[in-house]
């Protein structure tokens, strides 16, 4: 079983701007078994990779505070 995932930032938009990010993610999965009295032996091959973007756009709010909503399509 292995996983790797990178993100890179595509367009910085500081404390008050739209950011956009590209993430990709790599999922790797080889489970077997071997047959025990009276059960089957089982294998299989899992792979699995997204690639997608991510936006944040930080909300200001009172006393230096901030909401920082992100919505990622992947």
């Amino acid at each position: 079983m292995g996983a790797v995932g990178m993100d890179g930032l595509l367009l910085d938009g500081g404390d008050a701007g739209l950011s956009l990010a590209a993430v990709t993610d790599l999922l790797l999965v080889n489970p077997t078994s071997a047959a025990v009295d009276d059960l089957a032996a089982a294998e299989s091959n899992i792979s699995r990779l997204r690639v997608g973007l991510e936006a944040a756009w930080p909300v200001p709010l009172p006393n230096d505070a901030s909401l920082s909503p992100r919505w990622r399509w992947a």
